[in-house]
């Protein structure tokens, strides 16, 4: 749902500050107003009216999709009224408008506005730092640690919103001036080993670390990042060996035993790993954070019937059940086992993950042959919910599980009713050609891959499509291949554009090349339609053995594919 629209009452607004601004006029002000009431014009454009018209002109213009017009009538409007929230709304606006220049206008006046509000100078400084502005972003980040409770509460927020900022590079200069400003602080040299570490700079990253350890020598977090650090520097044996000598000490530790545990599945060291959640659960059997984190590792390390071990008895300590249920559900989706899958999944209730829930239900429902009952849900749930990007979501949810159960003309209206609310959206064209493909429908297939192109030059799989398209039909070889050179270009390892340059080599009779391009791509995907190609090359080449053999394997992965009988049936008598 989109946050800029809830819960916000512009007529309430309106109201308050009307009364706010009315309680603060003293008398002499009212005899003022009164000697001037034989003015008309006066009147008419008074303070207090204008602010009343640039807030309710703002909100309809936000309401008709004008999110410009909306940012800039509230910014006009925060200029007028001490009440904050006017300011909050304007830089909302200008962020969901991407407009920055506005956006930090307003978040500036926000922040002046409610110099104690923190999200106020928290989103000041994330705008400066998605235009690189460092000095900016220090600036906010700086006021924000001042008027936090403390100094460490202010510093904690400042480096969580640097790491999860995407440009690296401005927030590692940012915190290098943060750290300049607070040399001290064992946070801040923490923060600094971070992103020093999410920029590859390893070396300096230890030695940040080891700095914040020696002012905290028992802060969990340091004692973690520096056996992460170690283990990518290529020192896995010793960072590991560092973590387990700090438990020597403190063998109850379930936070840093965890880390360790977590750091020794990303290494692929899942028998140690294993050895780590057994000690975790018998500290711990009641620990339903323990059990939690547990259950996530084993499913990362792939040990499934333990992490739905882990993540039953999490259900039973009565807490995460909405997370343990739908992690116990994609364990049992991926199995085929979709009853269960379906049970766990609608007592998903709350959280991050209730959505994806609902609409993995919808979908099972659609796969299972249950179609009008998985549509009615994603209808339901396309009722309750205005975001764009949620209704996009499930658009294309309704469209796919149309199209998979070959309902072909239905998938099609379903994403042509999308295009006409989101036109030009990239995957809802992109998935309006795939369906457009199986009806046969080819100048529409290659127009909408066309739009998505012209939208997103560097769509790989776009330009893929297209070329592929191209070649399969004996068309435009040439137009084909550079699509199909740029495609590489982008996404030199993709199994699906090497198995289209192979296949391109196979039209122009190219047939050893063609042979070396297919073999490569079926040694990185064994799909049953690169299989079906690579044999039909071979065939056609001689190799009969061989094609036969490559049939096979395919069928072996997806007995019924369609591409890859029909093959099979033209050449095998």
């Amino acid at each position: 749902m989109n946050k800029l629209s809830l819960k916000f009452s512009p007529l309430a607004l309106v109201a308050a500050i009307s009364l706010s601004s009315l309680s603060a006029c003293s008398t002499s002000d009212r005899v003022s107003a009164g000697v001037g009431q034989h003015d008309p014009v006066a009147s008419s454009v008074s303070p207090q009216s204008q602010l009343m018209y640039e807030i309710m002109a703002a909100e309809l213009a936000g309401r008709r999709g004008m999110l410009g017009v909306a940012a800039e009538n509230y910014l006009s409007a925060s200029q007028k009224t001490s009440d904050a929230r006017v300011a909050e709304r304007a830089t909302k606006l200008a962020i969901f408008g991407r407009n920055w220049e506005q956006a930090a206008e307003a978040a500036n006046r926000w922040s002046e506005l409610a110099p104690d509000d923190l999200e106020a100078r928290q989103i000041l400084a994330q705008i400066h730092l998605s235009q690189g502005n460092v000095d900016g972003a220090t600036k906010a980040f700086d006021g924000l640690i001042t008027h936090a409770e403390d100094t460490d509460a202010g510093m904690l927020t400042s480096v969580s919103t640097l790491l999860h900022d995407t440009n690296h590079r401005a927030a590692l200069s940012v915190m290098k001036k943060i750290n300049a400003l607070y040399p001290d602080n064992a946070l801040a040299e923490f923060g600094l080993a971070r992103l020093l570490l999410s920029n590859n700079e390893k070396q300096p990253a230890l030695e940040a670390v080891e700095r914040s350890l020696a002012m905290d020598p028992d802060s969990n977090d340091a004692i973690l990042l520096k056996g992460q650090v170690l283990s990518d520097l290529g020192r896995a044996h010793e960072g590991f060996a560092y973590i387990e000598q700090r438990l020597v000490d403190q063998p109850d530790n379930l936070f840093v035993r965890l880390g360790l545990a977590r750091l020794l599945v990303e290494a692929g060291q899942y028998d140690r790993a294993s050895g780590e959640f057994e000690k975790i659960a018998r500290l711990a059997p009641d620990d339903a954070n323990a059990m939690f984190s547990l259950g996530l590792l084993a499913l990362e390390s792939k040990r499934t019937a333990a992490a739905e071990h882990y993540l039953e008895r999490v259900i039973e300590l009565g807490q995460y059940r909405s997370d343990a249920n739908y992690y116990i559900g994609r364990i049992a989706d991926n199995r085929q086992e979709y009853e269960k899958a379906v049970a766990h999944y609608e007592q998903v209730e709350d959280g991050e993950n209730v959505i994806d829930a609902q609409i993995r239900s919808a979908e099972i429902y659609g796969a299972i042959g249950q179609l009008d009952k998985g549509r009615d849900r994603l209808h339901r749930l396309r009722m309750i919910n205005t975001d764009p990007e949620l209704r996009i979501r499930l658009i294309l949810s309704e469209g796919r599980m149309l199209r998979e159960a070959t309902e072909y003309e239905e998938s099609l209206a379903v994403f042509e009713a999308g295009l006409e609310e989101y036109p030009d959206h990239v995957e809802l064209l992109y998935a309006h050609a795939l369906t457009a493909e199986h009806l046969g429908l080819d100048e529409e297939f290659e127009s909408d891959l066309r739009r998505v192109i012209e939208i997103e030059p560097e769509n790989a799989h776009a330009l893929n499509a297209l070329g592929y398209f191209l070649v399969d039909r004996g068309k435009r070889l040439e137009q084909a291949e550079r699509y199909l050179n740029k495609a590489i270009s982008l996404l030199p390892d993709d199994p699906a554009i090497i198995d289209s340059l192979g296949w391109l080599q196979y039209r122009k009779g190219r047939y050893e090349e063609a042979i070396a391009l297919l073999s490569k791509a079926f040694a990185k995907l064994a799909d049953p339609e690169i299989a079906a190609h690579l044999g039909e090359v071979l065939w056609v080449s001689g190799d009969e053995k061989s094609a036969t053999e490559i049939w096979n394997k395919g069928l072996a992965i997806t007995p019924d594919d369609v591409v890859l009988k029909g093959v099979m049936e033209r050449y095998i008598q």
